[in-house]
């Protein structure tokens, strides 16, 4: 290798590890983890514009939650040497800005809520609440209409002596 195409990769030197950059994110695949952040501010200015990978180890949360980035979140980061040899720094310590949440935590509250809200009131919603009541039922989501039984009522079958034809069947007629 010449000492020129030395010099062309950016090394660890380049960049300073307390430098913070604002950012937005880019994209962020969450299955894959990793993604990119453009630069939108940092303190000297030098790399506005920038793409920096971002990859969900370089994520903070407060609490033990899946960690990942949504598309147009504003993000403030430092740098670290990649792992990688294709990008030679990535984002590190990323948070919102000011050390505030990202959108995967505040998702994970407002999730953690809910499901504290259901199991203190029996799964029922709070009577201030504007969508129907739901029932769940082996992991679909079940949304109760129309006249059927609700909790705490019995319903009984009676038979219909009267015959009719079956609905959308015609009886076939004779020629007799």
């Amino acid at each position: 290798m010449t000492d020129s195409k030395m010099n062309d990769t950016p090394s660890f030197s380049d960049f300073d590890k307390s430098t913070r950059y604002f950012g937005k994110v880019k994209w962020f695949n969450n299955k894959a983890g990793y993604g990119f952040c453009t630069v939108i501010g940092d303190d000297g200015g030098d790399r506005v514009g920038e793409d920096i990978f971002a990859h969900h180890t370089g994520v903070k949360v407060d609490s033990e939650q899946y960690k990942y980035l949504v598309q147009g979140e504003y993000v403030q980061f430092t740098l670290r040497e990649s792992d990688s040899g294709s990008h030679p720094y990535q984002a590190a310590e990323l948070s919102g800005p000011w050390g505030g949440s990202l959108m995967c935590e505040t998702r994970n509250e407002q999730r953690q809520q809910r499901s504290d809200r259901e199991g203190e009131d029996g799964g029922q919603h709070d009577s201030r609440s504007t969508r129907p009541s739901r029932d769940t039922r082996g992991g679909r989501t079940v949304r109760l209409q129309g006249a059927g039984p609700r909790e705490g009522e019995t319903w009984t079958l009676v038979k219909d002596n009267t015959s009719r034809p079956k609905r959308g069947r015609r009886e076939k007629q004779s020629d007799a």
